[in-house]
C-alpha cells in the first residue's frame, strides 16, 4: 500500500474511533451491550491501523529509538492473526531502552557445567522466571550466538529477548511446565514440555491464546552452552489462534 493511501486510512480511521468513542456510555458498565462492544473493536482496528502508519514511517528511518521487527517474528503471526479478529491490522513492537541493555550486560558465560545442572537452570527460568513470555532467562548458560526457532521463524538471541518482552504481558501471561526438564543424548540436549497462556501486548486489551509444545536446547560440545533453542508447538498456528479470547 502506498504511504498517501495509508495515511488517508489513518485519518479515516481517527475520526471513526472520535465518532466511536463518543458514543460510549459514560456510567460505569459491567455487561456492555453489543453496541458497545462493536465500538470498541471498530476503535480497536483503527488504533492497530494507526499503528501500521507509524510502523510504515518508523521503517523509513534509518535513526530511531523505535523498532519494528517482521510481522512474523517471535509469534508475530498469532499476533497477525488475531488482530484482524479484532477489527485491525497488525504490527509487532519491539522496544529499545532496558530489553536492549539487558541483552547487552549478561553475566559471565558459564561454560561446560554437568547436564544436570543446566537442567536445574532450565527448570527455574521456566517455573520461576516464565522465560518463554518474559524472555527472563539465565543468559549465562546461552551462548550469545544461539538460534531460536518456534513454528512461526527463527530469530537472533537479541531479537527473541526484545521480540518476547515488547510481544508480551508478563503478569497476564503463565507458563506450565509438564513433567521434568529431562537431560538427553548424554547431556548434548536438554528437553522439556509446556503448556502456556500468553496475553499479548495490545493497546487496551491484551487478548489471550494457549499453546502446548516440546522445546529442545541444545549445547555445544566444546562449550556446553546452549547454541540451539527449538519450540515445537502440539497445535498449528491456526489453531492456537482460535484459541484468543479478551
Amino acid at each position: 500500500m502506498a504511504s498517501q493511501e495509508i495515511l488517508l486510512q489513518a485519518d479515516s480511521c481517527a475520526r471513526d474511533m472520535t465518532t466511536s468513542a463518543s458514543a460510549w456510555p459514560t456510567k460505569a458498565r459491567r455487561k456492555p451491550t453489543k453496541a458497545s462492544r462493536r465500538n470498541l473493536l471498530l476503535v480497536l482496528g483503527c488504533a492497530f491501523q494507526l499503528l501500521q502508519v507509524v510502523g510504515f514511517v518508523a521503517s523509513r528511518q534509518t535513526a530511531s529509538s523505535l523498532t519494528f521487527v517482521s510481522p512474523v517474528s517471535r509469534r508475530g503471526l498469532l499476533s497477525a492473526a488475531l488482530l484482524p479478529s479484532l477489527g485491525g491490522a497488525a504490527v509487532s513492537l519491539s522496544l529499545s531502552g532496558p530489553a536492549q541493555a539487558e541483552a547487552e550486560t549478561s553475566p559471565a558465560k558459564r561454560r561446560n557445567l554437568p547436564a544436570s545442572e543446566v537442567a536445574q537452570i532450565v527448570r527455574e527460568d521456566l517455573v520461576t522466571r516464565q522465560f518463554l513470555a518474559t524472555a527472563d532467562f539465565s543468559s549465562e548458560i546461552y551462548d550469545d550466538a544461539c538460534i531460536f526457532t518456534d513454528e512461526i521463524d527463527t530469530y537472533t538471541y537479541a531479537k527473541f529477548i526484545k521480540g518476547t518482552k515488547a510481544l508480551f504481558v508478563a503478569a497476564e501471561s503463565n507458563v506450565r511446565l509438564l513433567g521434568d526438564v529431562e537431560v538427553l543424548e548424554g547431556g548434548k540436549k536438554i528437553q522439556f514440555r509446556f503448556d502456556e497462556d500468553l496475553a499479548f501486548n495490545f493497546p487496551l486489551v491484551h487478548p489471550k491464546v494457549s499453546l502446548s509444545g516440546t522445546c529442545t536446547l541444545t549445547r555445544s560440545e566444546e562449550t556446553g552452552l546452549i547454541i540451539s533453542y527449538r519450540e515445537k508447538w502440539d497445535q498449528s498456528p491456526t489453531q492456537v489462534v482460535f484459541t484468543a479470547r479478551l
